[in-house]
C-alpha cells in the first residue's frame, strides 16, 4: 500500500480531513488516474467514496491544465489493455476514450 494512503487512511479515522489531507488525497488520486486507473479505483484505495473524491478533485481545479497530444495510447480497461487514438483525461478523473482529435476538441469546448 502507498505511503500517502496509509497516512490519509490514519488520520481520516478522527472524522475529519483537514485541508492537507484533502490534497494529499487528491494529489494521488491524480497520479492514479494518469497511470490508467480510474479515479473510483483510488477513492476505493483511499477509503472515501467516490462522490467525495469526485467533489475533492473538482474544487481543487478551476481549468484545464497543460496536455500533450501523443500519436496512440495505451489504456487499462476493464477488458484488458488496448491500443486506441486519443484520450481524454480530465482533472476530475474522466477518461473519454475513442474519439477522433475534431471529436476531442467538440468534447472541450462544451466542458471549457
Amino acid at each position: 500500500m502507498d505511503a500517502r494512503v496509509r497516512q490519509f487512511r490514519r488520520c481520516r479515522r478522527s472524522g475529519t480531513c483537514p485541508t492537507d489531507l484533502r490534497r494529499l488525497a487528491v494529489g494521488y488520486a491524480r497520479e492514479r488516474v494518469a497511470a490508467g486507473e480510474s479515479a473510483e479505483a483510488a477513492a476505493t484505495e483511499l477509503g472515501v467514496r467516490f462522490s467525495t473524491l469526485k467533489r475533492w478533485l473538482r474544487d481543487s481545479s478551476s481549468s484545464f491544465g497543460a496536455i500533450e497530444l501523443v500519436a496512440s495510447s495505451r489504456v487499462r480497461t476493464a477488458g484488458g489493455d488496448r491500443t486506441c487514438g486519443a484520450v481524454l483525461w480530465t482533472r476530475q478523473g474522466h477518461r473519454v476514450i475513442g474519439l477522433d482529435l475534431d471529436g476531442l476538441v467538440r468534447v472541450l469546448q462544451v466542458l471549457g
